[in-house]
């Protein structure tokens, strides 16, 4: 929406410039409104051009340990998002499991899904993945017990992503509240 009131604002000028050149006889709302369409198109182009090739090379990184993103959601995502962008984490995701079956077959921010937990192990195994990260924090401890069965009979490493808010109080502060005074 900023690029589009951008690009409008930017016809402001532009038309002044023309009047100013060839008198404003030569306005025409028509060309004006073409030239934004253009201008217009282009910028969001550009813009989301540079976004899909910066996802495209993270996405094809090729270092590090190849792991496989178990849960599709918005922590998955949010994890997707972390291993891109933090080199240093030195892990290339290459595809979720999820157990949801409209997300089946279907690409999540460019990593296909590629299964269930019950595809698991052969997901595994067909692309040579290193580590399992499980995103979902809401299993419960027999499926996270299954998940660490299937993870050893794929000898891959099996490991958890959450994400937590701490106080950065000491043990010894008490947060200080104030009273009104009435």
């Amino acid at each position: 929406m900023r690029t589009v009131g951008a690009t409008a604002l930017s016809l402001i000028p532009t038309a002044g410039v023309i009047a100013f050149l060839h008198g404003p006889a030569a306005l025409s709302a028509s060309i004006l409104f073409i030239d934004w369409m253009v201008v217009t198109g282009a910028v969001v182009g550009i813009r989301f051009g540079f976004r899909g090739l910066r996802q495209y090379l993270a996405s094809h990184r090729s270092p590090g340990r190849r792991v496989l993103l178990y849960g599709a959601g918005d922590a998955g995502m949010l994890a997707l998002r972390m291993l891109r962008h933090n080199p240093a984490l030195d892990r290339t995701p290459v595809g979720f499991v999820d157990e949801d079956p409209l997300k089946q077959e279907q690409s999540m921010q460019g990593l296909p899904v590629v299964g269930t937990g019950e595809d698991l192990v052969r997901a595994c195994r067909v692309h040579d993945v290193d580590e399992v990260v499980v995103t979902n924090d809401a299993l419960s401890a027999r499926c996270r017990r299954a998940l660490q069965a299937r993870c050893a009979e794929a000898d891959v490493r099996c490991t958890s992503f959450n994400v937590t808010f701490e106080s950065m109080a000491s043990a010894d502060e008490v947060p200080h509240r104030s009273q009104s005074l009435t």
